[in-house]
């Protein structure tokens, strides 16, 4: 998903909504969102991989993420 994809979904629900993350695909644990910030992805396999932060060299092959961090 996207940001702008992300945005579209988020602007169709009410704003006092509080954002929850799952810990898996699973639905297995849950957490309120904490905070997010700009870096850079390298997907290891289809479910997992590597994230920088944007002020350093980004890895060759990732690409422009917004990280979303969980409270727990």
């Amino acid at each position: 998903m996207t940001v702008g994809e992300l945005i579209e979904q988020l602007q169709k629900e009410s704003p006092s909504r509080l954002v929850v993350m799952a810990k898996d695909a699973e639905g297995n644990d849950h957490s309120p969102l904490y905070g997010f910030y700009a870096g850079h992805y390298k997907a290891h396999t289809t479910w997992s991989g590597e994230v920088q932060g944007d002020g350093e060299e980004p890895m060759i092959g990732a690409v422009p993420a917004l990280v979303l961090s969980p409270v727990n």
